[in-house]
């Protein structure tokens, strides 16, 4: 590979950030229309369960286990109509939830230390591409720690008058809407990853993606190199039942020396000696 640039794109829950911020995004109970949160969530849970046992495709290889992924859409569009039907998001105030995303989210270890001053010292172009409910949410939490080119995330739908909270989520829309896609699952997150790199020619730059779940693998597996964060033991569950656990490094010193498509790193601070190397390789190449 001779790649001279490096282009990083990112998931944002337990990627960046140290936990799922889901529950931040959403009002507190009590303050609310409709079911109390963890309902939603219990009825999610039960939902994909169901949903599980019913999938009638062998999940031990990647064409199945992609094709599971896809169809996970369906849970994830029942999920967002109760939501919606239940007016969790009806008269939200966004303002609020910038605060709790400044107060409530804590990131990664070694993010705003090292990977982000890194991203912004190298002026490294990095998307974060997400499934989560709302871009703003996330560019709130990041503070200065770094400034993503584009965040691709869902949305809570304002009122252009109030500014308010419809209780509609973009994450319900079409997929086909133009510009306004939903972003549900893996594929979602691809069609958005092909979209910015935007038919670039792949010889003159180096893909790399971070996730730490099942639905990062389309994105993962399409990058030239793949972080995988944190404890990622779902992730690495799917990869050896699907007959790809070969392509891992379980540390970063194996991948220095091996260079296999995946790592898997426990923080950023180990995420940074990857992206330092990757770094390196361009910057060779680009003289």
């Amino acid at each position: 590979m001779a790649a001279s640039k490096l282009v990083l794109f990112l998931d944002w829950d337990e990627t960046i950030s140290a936990h799922d911020t889901l529950a931040c995004i959403a009002p507190p109970d009590g303050t609310h229309a409709g079911p109390h949160f963890g309902w939603y969530g219990d009825e999610y849970k039960r939902d994909l369960e169901e949903h599980e046992r019913q999938f009638d495709r062998p999940r031990d290889t990647l064409d199945g286990q992609l094709a599971f992924l896809d169809s996970l859409d369906d849970v994830e569009l029942r999920s967002q109509a109760r939501i919606e039907d239940g007016g969790l998001f009806k008269g939200f105030d966004p303002e609020q939830m910038d605060e709790r995303a400044r107060r409530q989210v804590t990131l990664r270890n070694g993010w705003a230390e090292a990977a982000a001053k890194r991203l912004a010292a190298e002026e490294v172009e990095h998307h974060i591409i997400s499934v989560g409910w709302s871009a703003r949410f996330i560019r709130a939490a990041l503070g200065q720690s770094t400034h993503p080119t584009t965040i691709c995330a869902n949305e809570v739908e304002l009122d252009s008058d109030t500014k308010r909270g419809t209780g509609r989520l973009t994450k319900s829309n079409d997929v086909g809407a133009p510009g306004l896609s939903g972003i549900r699952v893996g594929s979602h997150k691809l069609r958005e990853m092909k979209r910015l790199l935007n038919a670039r020619s792949r010889d003159s730059i180096m893909v790399l993606y971070a996730g730490d779940s099942n639905t990062d693998l389309p994105c993962l597996l399409e990058a030239d190199y793949g972080l995988l964060l944190g404890d990622a033991a779902g992730l690495k569950k799917t990869l050896e039942r699907i007959g790809l656990s070969h392509l891992v490094s379980d540390t970063v010193d194996d991948w220095l020396q091996n260079k296999t498509k995946l790592v898997h790193v426990k923080d950023w601070v180990e995420g940074d000696r990857v992206l330092q190397a990757c770094l390196s390789a361009c910057n060779r190449n680009s003289r």
